[in-house]
């Protein structure tokens, strides 16, 4: 199975479709049973345990140096707990993104009815210039969730999110032979570039 990755991006102009609205304690429930909230310090830990819980070809589909108790320790991985920590703040993550936008983060969780992550997604800046408005998106469903819809909500709260950060574009990697994945950004406008 080929590992190459695919670059997409949304346009030049976020779409303007409306999808969920998030306040800073709104959480908004689903009829399957599941529910979406912004990330809350008390959430990081689940992040974590729901990154280490992946199968192996999950891990390859999202690689991270941040997610997992079990990844390597490194300056980098400290780093971005920091980083992810101080996303969970809005005001602070709003000073962070001034001066390191690369590391800033905003993330939407997706969580079952016990309360335990079930997926995720999150936008972060790409370049030091914020007036460019650029943003990466990742995103993240346990596989014994996929198929649900869930990664559909997070797709559409996370480009609702991105355009009161005024985002210009969201650009994505995804793996050439991820169809499922390629199907859904599909979906919400996404092109090859």
């Amino acid at each position: 199975m080929s590992k190459e990755k695919i670059p997409l991006v949304l346009g030049e102009r976020v779409r303007t479709q409306k999808f969920l609205v998030f306040t800073h304690e709104e959480k908004v429930r689903e009829k399957e049973n599941y529910f979406l909230s912004k990330m809350h310090l008390k959430d990081l830990l689940g992040v974590h345990k729901m990154y280490d819980s992946l199968t192996s070809e999950s891990k390859n589909l999202i690689p991270s140096r941040i997610l997992g108790l079990t990844t390597k320790k490194s300056w980098y991985w400290i780093l971005g707990q920091v980083a992810l920590i101080i996303s969970c703040f809005p005001r602070l993550r709003e000073c962070f993104r001034r001066v390191f936008p690369k590391a800033s983060f905003l993330w939407l969780l997706a969580k079952n009815q016990q309360d335990e992550i079930i997926g995720f997604a999150y936008l972060r800046g790409i370049t030091r210039n914020l007036k460019d408005g650029d943003l990466y998106l990742g995103i993240c469903v346990l596989d014994n969730y996929q198929g649900r819809g869930i990664g559909y909500k997070l797709m559409g709260g996370l480009i609702n999110w991105a355009q009161r950060e005024k985002a210009k574009r969201i650009f994505l990697d995804v793996h050439e032979r991820n169809f499922k994945a390629i199907s859904l950004y599909r979906k919400f406008g996404f092109i090859v570039i």
